[in-house]
């Protein structure tokens, strides 16, 4: 699981500084996990795999994990302003 980001916590299970300071803001290791695990299946990695790497025991887990239930076409994280470029070159 992830700890921190850029190697920085704090007390309160947040990450700072690094990529975090330079947005302004303060992420949950937790956030980062999650994250991590949303852009693998949208890049196109198995269910199953992303499940193994979170150490979940069922798909189910992961399903819910994932919110595949939502439409995420518009999902909060989009007005970020950020883009991350998948296609490799």
């Amino acid at each position: 699981m992830l700890a921190s980001v850029n190697g920085a916590s704090g007390q309160d299970g947040s990450a700072s500084g690094g990529v975090c300071g330079t947005l302004g803001m303060d992420v949950a290791a937790h956030d980062t996990r999650r994250t991590f695990a949303k852009l693998a299946y949208k890049g196109g990695a198995a269910l199953d795999q992303v499940s193994l790497t979170l150490g979940h025991e069922s798909l189910a887990t992961t399903q819910r994990y994932l919110g595949l239930e939502q439409d995420l076409t518009d999902a909060p994280c989009d007005h970020l302003g950020l883009h991350i470029d998948l296609s490799g070159k």
